[in-house]
């Protein structure tokens, strides 16, 4: 059993803690949150035996095997520098860094530690892109020509209460909370980044601070459009919106000279043919939608991708397989976020 310290309780509790609790190959030991008392809240909802309001606390725990960090990202350089100190694996949460500086620390660390670590990009495991990307190397589109991801929301339209999400300091912004998912999603499809650029916006510009309940100024974007060139000589755009009133979309599409693949909803996979306009529907095999042995698909469908990973995770402490999404990838995306930024 690797046994998991849980730094931070918001989605650490939705999904995180949820997670780790139902792989046969994990145990969570301990939590910690920076709200006094939040920890105990969760430690007693989940039965986890320590609960901790300071996260030095928990990495210091040598009941604990590896950390997983689902903190703000102004606290990850941090927290994974004394977690490698301390000679504990590490899954961190994306965006990986406040900056590209901070992110090549936390590479060069991870590549001296001797442990094992990994960015939390989950949606790589969703059955359909996992598929697709295995459809695009085969060669089924023909050569790569354009890839497009749009995803608009109304995240921030229906929830106006201010968070470290509307501040850039703490790391917050939908470039970091939704692009890094969709900006590392492009790179599994087409391959490296060579070049990119664009454009970030910040449409609602206030939001009620509930402790003094006053407005208090978003300094973080919650729109934002990038343009890519892939080093295959494919182009990339990638747009997202939080502020959406109506209109809500998730989707990528990925053109070559053969074929274009659609990803609906993260879920529905679709192709059309050169020379067959119409769409069909992709039946994705049954290996792309196994979860680790013993484990039925749970309720929250945010669950399965993240199984996925906490497995090749957990097989890469055993020296079993690579230890991929890696901090490199994060250290990439972080590098085109911060083209645009």
């Amino acid at each position: 059993m690797l046994r998991v310290g849980v730094i931070g309780t918001g989605f650490g509790s939705s999904v995180q803690i949820p997670g780790f609790l139902a792989h046969p190959q994990t145990e969570v030991v301990a939590v910690a949150s920076g709200t006094p008392g939040k920890a105990a809240q969760v430690a007693a909802r989940f039965g986890i035996p320590r609960a901790y309001d300071r996260w030095q606390a928990l990495v210091e725990d040598p009941q604990v095997d590896a950390v997983s960090i689902a903190t703000p990202p102004y606290l990850h350089a941090e927290i994974v520098r004394a977690s490698f100190q301390a000679q504990k694996h590490v899954l961190c949460e994306k965006p990986m860094a406040l900056d590209v500086q901070e992110a090549r620390e936390m590479q060069r660390m991870a590549a001296t530690s001797g442990c094992v670590a990994m960015i939390d990009h989950e949606f790589r495991f969703l059955p359909a892109r996992a598929y697709a990307r295995a459809l695009v190397q085969q060669g089924e589109l023909g050569d790569p020509v354009y890839a497009e991801a749009v995803q608009v929301t109304d995240r921030w339209t229906q929830t106006k209460e201010w968070s470290w999400h509307h501040e850039a300091t703490l790391g917050g912004g939908v470039l970091g909370a939704l692009g890094s998912h969709l900006i590392d999603a492009l790179r599994c499809f087409f391959g490296e980044i060579a070049a990119s650029s664009g454009w970030k916006a910040t449409r609602i510009p206030t939001y009620l601070d509930r402790q003094s309940n006053e407005a208090r100024l978003a300094t973080a974007e919650d729109t934002f459009a990038i343009s890519l060139r892939f080093c295959n000589g494919a182009l990339g755009t990638i747009a997202v919106t939080n502020t959406s009133g109506a209109a809500l979309e998730n989707r990528l599409l990925l053109y070559g000279r053969q074929a274009v693949l659609s990803i609906d909803d993260g879920e529905h996979l679709r192709i059309r043919r050169l020379h067959h306009p119409a769409w069909e529907p992709v039946a994705i095999p049954s290996a792309y939608r196994a979860l680790p042995e013993g484990l039925s698909d749970p309720e929250d469908p945010r669950l399965s991708p993240f199984l996925r990973l906490v497995d090749r995770w957990v097989q890469a402490v055993a020296g079993e397989g690579p230890a991929i999404p890696s901090f490199s990838d994060g250290l990439r995306v972080q590098e085109i976020m911060e083209s645009v930024l």
